[in-house]
């Protein structure tokens, strides 16, 4: 319903937006329209009305030159009033016919008349003075002026000049109230256009509002479900995955009993189905992560022969049944070792010639791998996995790649899956900077082509290789906390192998009870259980006070979503096994903890004494090590680790300089797991902190200088001052 809503308010606001939009620009215009045509009448107006004052003023002027050189002429006899007086009549009858001319745009062509008329028998009566004054009869020239004919046409010719200057400002009046009703009639209808315009804006603005109103809701629900989906995703992921455990570790363990043929063939098709099964929820779990961005690459140094050649061996078994050829084929030129995500790769790979084998039935499948280099220290890694299988379709190739999608719908029915597989291939390879392309032909097979940028590394160190591989013959006693029996008899089997000793709880509460009463080395802490969950039963744990409350504790679940772990470490539990279990990864925890006397706890209630009473080193760690690598080469490592939690520490305080909150828990999680490696127990208890704890910068810049503090101290310790942080 709010998105149909939002589409109304959106249809009405385009016919709307278009009408003010309109009108605005017809106010504008014809705003500017009314004010030129004021303007221009206004101003030709004035203009004429000031050239016809001139023309007025220059005939006065002429008018009484003329007559004050008659009457003088007239008074002394003198000739020269008579040549001045013909030097200037020329110019008043001239002066009278443009006032004439001009006056016909005022309507005062019948006053200028007048005055032109009266002119004419003025200058009659004058050149007559002046003929008199030539033949020296002055007094009758003097009387001549003084006749009351005279005095008549000097009036006329007055009157008619009044009567024009009335009308000149009669008209220039007229013009002024029409100009000043025209803007007035302009500004009125500016005000009103201008209330009409605002009026739209206005409803412009609340639909804006309104529909912005219904997006943000829109997107609060949206957030909601994805929240939702995600709560969903995490509690199937864990309500799936728990069963599903006890299901692979049952038969796991079938699978080690006396079997007759039939039984073994049947208990390994089970196996197969389950482990498809786990497959299909990894995938949609996969999926999920990468729409919602939470998927988090690692960089891990791999070798591209010892990759291609695990896959082949390992999927050589599947080619054999089906009577395939599989073999692989590395450019010469291949660099040894590259850094990149090598487990995403290792998936993106095992999808691809999975995919290969199930849709060729004979012939072979063949893996290239060459590089192209992009730089003096990253390359393109292109590996391709061919086969002579069924093909697909040039009209069908662009949809491979998208989620649920199958080539066609004969093909799901044929070879099942759940067609996610590609899709979440090609959203991994896009985010290690790479992608897949796909040549095919129908009848002919096809060639998946992965591509994705590496940067060239050296061989990781021996004690990176051994640490997969941990020894002990230390028997540790083991509490296992799990509400499912199916999992507590798995688990139970595999600790009995390994040689420790066990004892089994429902739930969080009856751990307590029972970790309050026996001493144990580690508990095996599920996080789902009724009554009491594994992450509360830590927090009692660990804030109880007693003196087995540093007890090393080990999530075993099902949840396998982004942050689970992170969430478990912060609770204070110290290792993360995820379900279905990996005997070898469950083996390989439980052999650190056994060969670890000093176990550092993640905990994020811990306060700043019990992290600055931990020992700069872990010794006994250290011993360990140094027989295990050598001490010249735990020196080495020692050194390296210290001058890259020295960098690390410079950019703590940088993204602290910048505000960035984040960055610097980002930084500071790499630290930690850096000197976590040689024992750094004080170092790496105060970057957990900062990591975890810190809820403002100035929380963050405090911790900081704690972790200063403890950096120089274990720097000088094992080094030379001049490294440490300053």
């Amino acid at each position: 319903m709010s998105m149909i809503n939002t589409k109304s308010d959106h249809n009405r606001l385009i016919p709307l937006l278009l009408a003010t939009g309109v009108l605005t620009g017809a106010v504008i215009l014809w705003t500017v329209w009314a004010s030129w045509s004021s303007i221009n009448i206004t101003s030709d107006i004035v203009a004429r009305a000031a050239a016809f004052e001139r023309v007025a003023g220059e005939i006065t002027y002429l008018d009484e030159v003329l007559t004050n050189s008659t009457r003088l002429a007239a008074s002394t006899g003198d000739l020269h009033w008579v040549r001045r007086y013909n030097e200037h009549a020329d110019h008043l009858d001239a002066a009278i016919e443009r006032a004439f001319s001009m006056a016909q745009h005022f309507h005062a062509a019948n006053a200028i008349a007048q005055t032109r008329d009266a002119n004419e028998i003025l200058v009659a009566t004058e050149n007559k003075a002046i003929l008199l004054v030539r033949d020296g009869r002055h007094k009758d020239a003097s009387d001549l002026l003084v006749t009351p004919s005279y005095k008549m046409q000097k009036m006329l010719y007055a009157e008619g000049m009044q009567v024009f200057i009335n009308k000149l400002n009669d008209e220039i009046t007229a013009t002024n109230n029409a100009a000043a009703r025209r803007v007035s009639i302009s500004l009125g209808m500016g005000l009103f256009s201008l209330f009409v315009v605002i009026s739209l804006w206005a409803a412009i603005v609340r639909l804006l509002y309104r529909q912005q109103h219904k997006l943000t809701k829109l997107n609060i629900d949206l957030d909601a479900a994805n929240s939702a989906k995600s709560d969903f995703l995490a509690t199937m992921s864990h309500e799936i995955r728990t069963p599903l455990n006890g299901v692979l570790g049952m038969l796991g363990l079938l699978q080690n009993t006396s079997l007759d043929d039939e039984q073994a063939k049947q208990i390994r098709m089970a196996y197969n189905s389950a482990t498809s099964l786990l497959t299909i929820i990894n995938d949609i779990l996969d999926f999920s992560k990468l729409e919602e961005g939470k998927m988090e690459l690692e960089q891990t140094s791999f070798s591209v022969h010892q990759m291609v050649d695990e896959i082949v061996s390992l999927m050589s078994t599947g080619c054999h049944e089906k009577g395939l050829n599989i073999h692989a084929k590395i450019d010469k030129s291949m660099p040894a070792w590259f850094s990149a995500d090598a487990g995403r790769l290792r998936q993106i790979l095992y999808n691809l010639v999975g995919n290969a084998i199930k849709f060729t039935d004979e012939g072979q499948i063949e893996i290239t791998a060459s590089h192209r280099v992009i730089s003096s220290e990253e390359v393109d890694l292109l590996i391709s996995v061919s086969d002579t299988g069924i093909g697909i379709k040039d009209n069908v190739q662009s949809k491979l790649f998208e989620r649920f999608s199958q080539a066609d719908n004969s093909i799901a029915r044929k070879f099942g899956g759940t067609g996610l597989g590609l899709a979440i291939s090609q959203h991994l390879a896009i985010a290690m900077g790479g992608g897949i392309e796909v040549e095919s032909q129908p009848g002919f097979g096809s060639i998946f082509t992965v591509r994705i940028r590496c940067c060239l590394s050296e061989s990781p160190s021996e004690l990176d290789i051994k640490s997969e591989h941990i020894v002990t013959e230390k028997s540790l006693r083991v509490l296992i906390v799990d509400d499912n029996h199916i999992n507590q008899y798995f688990v139970s089997n595999l600790l009995d192998k390994f040689g420790h000793a066990f004892e089994t709880a429902s739930n969080g509460k009856e751990a307590i009870s029972a970790w309050k009463k026996r001493p144990f080395d580690v508990i095996l802490m599920d996080v789902q259980m009724p009554e009491m969950d594994g992450v509360t039963a830590t927090r009692h744990i660990r804030q109880s006070g007693l003196a087995n409350a540093d007890i090393p504790i080990v999530a075993l679940t099902a949840n396998a979503l982004v942050g689970d772990r992170e969430k478990y470490l912060a609770a204070g539990m110290n290792e993360y096994v995820r379900k279905p279990i990996d005997p070898k990864k469950l083996h390989n925890v439980l052999a650190r903890i056994a060969n670890t006397t000093t176990t550092s706890i993640v905990n994020n209630s811990s306060p700043v004494d019990n992290v600055a009473s931990l020992p700069l080193f872990d010794e006994d760690r250290l011993s360990s090590l140094g027989s295990l690598i050598g001490e010249e080469t735990l020196q080495q490592i020692l050194e390296d680790s210290l001058d890259e939690a020295v960098s690390l520490l410079r950019s703590i305080h940088s993204a602290i300089d910048d505000n960035d909150l984040s960055a610097a828990k980002k930084s500071a999680h790499g630290l930690k797991g850096i000197v976590s490696n040689v024992g750094a127990e004080r170092v790496s208890g105060f970057a957990s902190e900062l990591e975890l704890e810190a809820k403002t910068i100035e929380q963050a810049k405090s911790m900081a200088g704690q972790l200063d503090t403890a950096l120089t101290q274990t720097c000088k310790a094992r080094k030379s001052s001049d490294i440490c942080f300053q």
